[in-house]
């Protein structure tokens, strides 16, 4: 392997599982609940995370529908497979959508898009996070509960968060050109963005100080399906992400994002939802601690193909 991608995956995984360690053994040593540090993350920094990324960089209409389309398809065709392996071996499949369905693309998904790819990936992993909490939190919740999940969609601020920056990215130019002749709003404004970054920072390490957390409170109550539904995240996220990336011609960094995320584990919300409509708890928890420690062997690996 060359040097080069030898570091490139140090790099990335080193200071991943290092926070989340560090996560893990604080809520296993002080017996303190970082639940508060949730709604701080979904109704505060997230939000300002993916407007200062969204705003950073100019809108491109290709690029944002490629890393969406790409995100929906991966997570569609997924269901697809699901509900199609469940009619033929006769099982309820409630309990496996999410877990298996979607990639971690919040704890998991924008700190790999950033150690690994840097900035510019992490705005590209922003659209990809956006795209899943919009497909998460409405067909996922309607998928498990089997009632709509529009009104759950409409109280995430990230989705607002998004639809402002990209107004902004897309009007980024004329916006420039008018305050660079209104030095006062300049000002005002260039004060106002940097508050909202300041405010943005933590995200990513709390993310991963969260992971590491829920990690700690998690039991496996058994091994063989929990392990069976985590191979099955990995390997159909990241098989469905090839077919995708070659069937459409996405090169760069476009390819990568929607390579790299959608091979992540199962996200944490997947568990919270199992728990809220009884639909086996368990068995997401389960999945979820499993898929994660594989990260440590499969993002190294994917890393080392996309180089």
């Amino acid at each position: 392997m060359p040097q080069g991608t030898l570091l490139l995956i140090s790099k990335t995984i080193l200071p991943i599982f290092t926070i989340v360690g560090m996560g893990f053994l604080f809520s296993r040593i002080t017996k303190l609940k970082l639940d508060p540090l949730i709604d701080i993350i979904i109704y505060i920094t997230s939000p300002c995370l993916v407007f200062t990324s969204l705003i950073n960089e100019e809108f491109v209409a290709r690029e944002f529908a490629s890393i969406a389309s790409g995100a929906f398809f991966v997570m569609l065709c997924g269901g697809f497979l699901i509900f199609l392996f469940s009619k033929i071996r006769r099982f309820d499949p409630r309990p496996f959508y999410l877990p298996v369905m979607f990639p971690n693309t919040g704890n998991m998904g924008l700190p790999v898009s950033l150690f690994a790819l840097g900035t510019m990936g992490l705005s590209k992993g922003i659209i990809y996070h956006v795209a899943s909490c919009l497909l998460f939190y409405s067909l996922g919740v309607y998928l498990l509960s089997k009632k709509s999940g529009i009104k759950t969609t409409l109280k995430i601020p990230v989705v607002y968060a998004a639809i402002i920056g990209i107004i902004l990215s897309i009007y980024r130019q004329p916006l420039i050109q008018f305050l660079n002749t209104h030095p006062f709003f300049f000002e005002f404004l260039r004060m106002g963005k940097k508050t909202i970054e300041m405010v943005a920072w933590p995200t990513i390490p709390l993310m991963l100080l969260m992971l590491g957390d829920r990690l700690s409170h998690t039991k496996v109550t058994s091994f063989r399906l929990p392990l069976i539904c985590a191979l099955a995240r990995i390997v159909m996220g990241l098989s469905l992400a090839l077919i995708f990336v070659n069937l459409f011609k996405i090169t760069g960094l476009n390819r990568a994002i929607i390579i790299l995320i959608s091979s992540l584990s199962s996200p944490i919300a997947s568990f919270m939802f199992a728990q809220k409509f009884d639909a086996r708890p368990e068995l997401a928890a389960s999945t979820i601690l499993i898929s994660t420690l594989l990260m440590i062997i499969t993002i190294p690996l994917v890393l080392a193909f996309l180089c």
